[in-house]
């Protein structure tokens, strides 16, 4: 919600005609997400992920690059959080069942690979 909001604000001119952007954003082990849902929203939380492999998903994702640069985007004010911690706040805060889904669909994905 906060690079859409802030992409609302930015100045047009500075992205000139090139319009895509590769967003900054953060790495972490569907272990360490797991960690962080436990920190923020407590062990029930945690109990709601499943173990379910999903080769579809697992496809998808493995076709994502592993490093991009996202220079740009961060020039022109974009920010990524600082932890998953953040990013489960941030979720919990917009959605109560977010978190949980974001973990389990991570869960899923890892699983498979």
């Amino acid at each position: 919600m906060g690079f859409l909001l802030h992409a609302a604000t930015i100045d047009l001119e500075r992205l000139g005609t090139r319009r895509t952007l590769s967003l900054p954003g953060l790495s972490a082990t569907v272990g360490e997400e797991i960690e962080a849902l436990r920190r923020v929203s407590g062990n029930g939380a945690a109990r709601l992920i499943r173990h379910e492999p999903d080769a579809t998903i697992a496809g998808i994702v493995a076709s994502w690059p592993r490093d991009f640069d996202a220079s740009r985007a961060e020039a022109l004010g974009f920010k990524a959080e600082s932890s998953m911690d953040e990013i489960i706040r941030v979720l919990s805060n917009t959605n109560s069942v977010a978190a949980s889904t974001v973990i389990s669909a991570s869960w899923r994905t890892a699983s498979t690979s």
